[in-house]
């Protein structure tokens, strides 16, 4: 029983797999039922439009800085994406200290790309050592 549900496994021809099957209230639902349909990918042309904010580390020199903030660009456009705009923040205290820094430096870009940008952005500003923090998000939605 799982949550109040017996789990049951034998095979139906209705569903496509051989799997789980939970039996709630006297009704059976297959647990890896076939997925609705979706739109192809070479029907979607659409870029949608994301937010990026990272900070850097305070204690960069002006020229270390500026070399970052352009490696960043390059890295959305390296994935995909189009750089729309880029807001330079500025020096500013951070709410909570992040690997014994109390201030960081912010910057926010607004660029378009495709569904996969944001998970490659993420993990190549991961590995980037001046980037304390960053988040991806995306404004369609």
């Amino acid at each position: 029983m799982v949550g109040g549900a017996a789990l049951v496994a034998f095979s139906d021809p209705n569903c496509y797999t051989m799997g789980v099957w939970v039996l709630a209230h006297t009704t059976l639902l297959c647990c890896d039922a076939e997925p609705p349909e979706r739109e192809s990918v070479e029907e979607v042309t659409d870029l949608a439009q994301y937010e990026l904010m990272y900070i850097l580390k305070p204690d960069l020199a002006e020229e270390a800085q500026q070399a970052a903030f352009e490696k960043v660009q390059q890295t959305v456009e390296g994935a995909g994406g189009t750089v729309e705009k880029t807001d330079k923040w500025g020096r500013r205290k951070l709410s909570y200290e992040i690997n014994d820094y109390s201030e960081g430096v912010y910057a926010v870009v607004n660029f378009q790309g495709d569904g996969a940008i944001s998970n490659e952005i993420t993990r190549l500003l991961n590995i980037n050592e001046d980037v304390i923090r960053s988040i991806v998000i995306r404004l369609d939605d």
